[in-house]
């Protein structure tokens, strides 16, 4: 194996554009290439996101105590983060769009939300933050989070509120916008993420190119339920690694696979086809 610290992108069909840390350029071929980039966390796109907002990427490298926090987004990301830093004794607001763990059980994501806001988590639900500004600068400083409310009359109440750190955890996008899929005759757009369809790990437009991990919009995966999950892209790569080099036959069954939620009330799951079958007729 031989192993190329360098930044890839594509020239045109099984040609590679190598990238060292030193700028130096050179080109190889493969007759099958593999794409695990990975992904990372996304911003909402509103004024001030990426100036003074963070994510849970940039959670666990704060080299400061991140005081009151406001969590954007109602996914496990964003409720374990938010359990995590209530724990440690701050003050935390999460801001709902529409439900707690879309893609989870409803019943299991309610009692979650409720033990949550019985420990004193608040939640802002159908919120839409609109703008993030800073007040006074400092480790942590002081922001204010504009935000659109609507509320159960159906009126929009436009209102703000100021805290210390605003985490964003409302999805992530693949890190594939920099590839030049486009030589390949691969387009990538934002609505799935800039993820690369497939089928068992199989692009369904290029034969020859491969992809697993956060990266993929994989065809046999449960309906809207993306299984963006380590162990999950590390055995679909051995079982690809293996179709490739081995002649085996066996997929990657993106199905009865365990997930755990670490919320303050935990929360595991195996679904299997019925059961996703049953909670989708309701």
């Amino acid at each position: 194996v031989i192993y190329e610290n360098s930044y890839g992108q594509f020239v045109s069909p099984h040609r590679l554009k190598l990238t060292d840390k030193k700028g130096q350029t050179k080109e190889i071929t493969g007759k099958n290439i593999v794409i695990a980039v990975g992904g990372r966390p996304k911003y909402p796109d509103i004024e001030g996101d990426q100036k003074y907002g963070i994510t849970s990427d940039d959670l666990f490298s704060l080299e400061y105590d991140p005081g009151k926090t406001i969590v954007v987004g109602a996914s496990y990301v964003a409720l374990e983060c938010a359990g995590f830093l209530h724990g440690i004794g701050r003050e935390v607001d999460i801001f709902v769009r529409s439900i707690l763990l879309r893609g989870f059980d409803q019943q299991m994501a309610t009692r979650i939300g409720d033990y949550m806001s019985s420990i004193g988590i608040k939640f802002h639900h159908k919120t839409i933050p609109t703008r993030l500004e800073c007040l006074e600068q400092g480790k942590p400083g002081k922001l204010r989070l504009h935000y659109r409310e609507t509320l159960e009359s159906g009126e929009i109440y436009e209102s703000y509120q100021d805290c210390n750190t605003v985490l964003f955890a409302i999805g992530r996008e693949a890190c594939t916008q920099d590839l030049n899929l486009d030589k390949i005759g691969i387009n990538i757009n934002k609505i799935n993420g800039f993820k690369i369809k497939t089928k068992n790990e199989q692009s369904i437009h290029v034969p020859w190119l491969f992809s697993i991990g956060d990266c993929i919009d994989e065809q046999t995966m449960p309906h809207g339920k993306p299984l963006e999950l380590t162990p999950v892209a590390i055995q679909s790569g051995q079982l690809l690694a293996r179709r490739i080099f081995s002649n085996s036959i066996i997929m990657m069954d993106y199905y009865n696979v365990p997930t755990t939620v670490f919320t303050p009330i935990e929360y595991g799951a195996i679904e299997n086809k019925k059961s996703l079958v049953y909670l989708a007729r309701g």
